[in-house]
């Protein structure tokens, strides 16, 4: 069995501040949770 993350990778607005990141600030923010996953062993990491 694997264990791993999915994300969308969606750029949604801040429920408080009602900004959007950029694209380039969340494909920075999904690199960092790649990373992180791969260091805590997780098996797999899917974006769509």
């Amino acid at each position: 069995m694997d264990i791993g993350v999915d994300s969308f990778v969606e750029t949604t607005p801040d429920v408080q501040t009602s900004q959007t990141i950029s694209h380039a600030q969340r494909l920075r923010e999904v690199v960092e949770e790649i990373i992180l996953a791969d260091q805590v062993d997780l098996d797999v990491f899917w974006g769509r």
